[in-house]
């Protein structure tokens, strides 16, 4: 079929309509899709045997119970039809829309016969068996098991939980306990219920009038005589009882704690084989657990070995830092203000940061994640709206990350360092002596001076909490600018924002110290040429009076 189909089919650059969103993998509607089909998954493995071993009657209960579970069959169809048509899936890193394509990937890889043959009615096949009612009910419980194969899928389904609960801040911190419930109890449980269910159903089909007939006599759980339970009633109950001795979940606990014994080898004596058969099954048993337990062991010790390996990893780092500080005798300061860093680094990220954790990554890829990581500084830069994209892609994979923790010191007046920093998360204050502090917060960003004037630092900047920036250095920002010159003078505009606010502020300041100054100057100066004034006017009027004098006695003297 394959060499039928024409390579422009085959290839991933299809012609396709664009997929829609919902069928893409990792989209919201797929994940609860296959939470369903995990839920489905895990009743099928649970129910399906313990039905078909332990519910020996035909019942109202019992019959409600088999004619619901079409339902999950109906679902099972239409995941079935999703995978083969609608679902896409990723291949060599490109998503695959191509119906050619995703239908042979589902053929090859995703388990499409198995999921063909779990949704055949084998049931049906007990009409054709000429036996009594009870035993059809049986060989139809039995005839239902295929449902089980469908457990091929549980790795996927398991992975895309883990997935869905990191979406959520209050179930990420737990993703250790979700790997180790998946991958470790679930296992082991299946693996002691169908243990249980078979140590049962071969006991009781198998009893015969032998001296050691069965551990279900050796318990009285059942009649020796006649091979029936022990319950007064015709129809045996299901649920869990002290009166009833035979009850399906009662005779369950007891084979489940068989199975548990034999899986962890913690067994006490008190249920075992009292016959051939049962001696046989032991014996598979012992080699089935020690093999399904080596596995689970295994597991188990990766999962500690994956999430303690980093951490001893990380603390041999804060040792190396401790035996530094030790060695050229830090103050103890130094060493309090490090260990925050380093513990919030650990709750952040384990102790990894962005450069180790996309070393092995694309440039082309690195740039796609830089600009959803830092879309909150491209959308806080209003000029950005029309800038070019090839500007705005260049300018963001320049960008460094740096973490800060509460009363950080992220630059001091007088220092050479020539950074921008954006604010991502938290918030930072931007002060100077005898100038009101400038709060900043998420999207804002200051230090932008030093890109553009190359002198000291003339305020300081302190992390108000535990905040992430974006750094854009001097070296970088020349190389952007030397490509991209006609954004020059809209850089400086926006960047130089937090200094010109600051020298503002103080030249307000300056304004109100200066003014009251001169309004006194004023005043005085006033006054003192008031006070000229009116000397002035006191010695004219003295002249004028003794020139008058001088002029009297002159007159006086020509009259004489």
């Amino acid at each position: 079929m394959t060499s039928q189909l024409s390579l422009e089919t085959l290839t991933i650059w299809h012609h396709d309509p664009p997929p829609l969103p919902y069928w893409i993998p990792h989209s919201r509607f797929r994940e609860i899709w296959d939470l369903l089909c995990l839920a489905t998954t895990l009743y099928f493995a649970c129910a399906l045997p313990f039905r078909a071993c332990f519910v020996l009657e035909w019942s109202p209960l019992a019959i409600g119970w088999f004619a619901a579970e079409y339902l999950l069959d109906g679902l099972c169809l239409v995941d079935i039809i999703l995978r083969f048509s609608y679902f896409y899936e990723f291949k060599a890193g490109e998503l695959q829309a191509s119906r050619a394509l995703v239908r042979r990937r589902y053929w090859r890889h995703g388990g499409l016969g198995m999921d063909v043959f779990a949704l055949l009615p084998l049931e049906l096949l007990a009409l054709l068996v000429n036996v009594d009612d009870h035993a059809r009910w049986q060989v139809a419980s039995l005839l239902r098991l295929n449902k089980m194969v469908r457990m091929v899928h549980y790795p996927a389904l398991t992975t895309t939980l883990q997935r869905f609960l990191r979406r959520f801040p209050s179930t990420r911190h737990h993703e250790m306990l979700v790997k180790f419930i998946c991958s470790f109890l679930v296992p082991l449980f299946l693996a002691a219920h169908w243990m249980a269910c078979v140590w049962f159903f071969s006991a009781f089909n198998l009893l015969t009038a032998t001296p050691s007939p069965s551990w279900l006599v050796a318990a009285g759980y059942v009649n020796a005589t006649d091979k029936t339970p022990l319950c007064p009633t015709r129809v045996i109950p299901l649920s869990l009882s002290s009166h009833v001795r035979f009850t399906s979940l009662n005779v369950y606990l007891v084979a489940l704690y068989y199975a548990t014994s034999a899986l962890t080898s913690q067994s006490f004596g008190d249920v075992v084989s009292t016959n051939v058969a049962e001696t046989s099954l032991t014996v598979v048993f012992i080699v089935v657990a020690i093999t399904v337990l080596g596995l689970l062991t295994g597991v188990l010790s990766g999962l500690m070995e994956e999430h303690l390996a980093m951490r001893m990893k990380f603390e041999q780092k804060m040792i190396d830092i401790s035996t530094f500080f030790k060695y050229r005798r830090v103050p103890f300061d130094f060493f309090i203000q490090t260990s925050h860093v380093f513990r919030s680094l650990w709750q952040r990220s384990q102790g990894q940061t962005e450069l180790e954790l996309l070393s092995t990554l694309s440039r082309k890829m690195k740039e796609d994640i830089a600009m959803h990581v830092k879309r909150s500084m491209v959308l806080s830069l209003s000029f950005l709206a029309n800038a070019h994209e090839v500007f705005v892609r260049s300018l963001v994979t320049m960008l460094e990350t740096e973490q800060f923790v509460y009363a950080d010191l992220i630059y001091q007046v007088g220092d050479v360092g020539r950074v921008l920093y954006f604010i991502n998360v938290g918030g930072a204050t931007v002060l100077a002596a005898k100038k009101t502090p400038l709060e900043k917060f998420q999207g804002s960003l200051f230090g932008g001076r030093a890109l553009f004037e190359d002198r000291g630092r003339e305020y300081t900047a302190i992390a108000n909490c535990d905040c992430e920036c974006f750094l854009l250095c001097f070296d970088d920002f020349d190389l952007l600018m030397e490509r991209f010159p006609e954004y020059l003078d809209q850089c400086r505009d926006e960047w130089k924002h937090t200094e010109r606010e600051l020298d503002e502020e103080a030249e307000r300041e300056n304004q109100e110290l200066i003014e009251p100054v001169a309004r006194r100057e004023i005043v005085r100066n006033n006054s003192r040429r008031d006070s000229r004034k009116g000397r002035g006017r006191r010695e004219s009027t003295e002249r004028r009076g003794s020139i008058t004098s001088h002029s009297s006695a002159a007159f006086s003297t020509m009259g004489d």
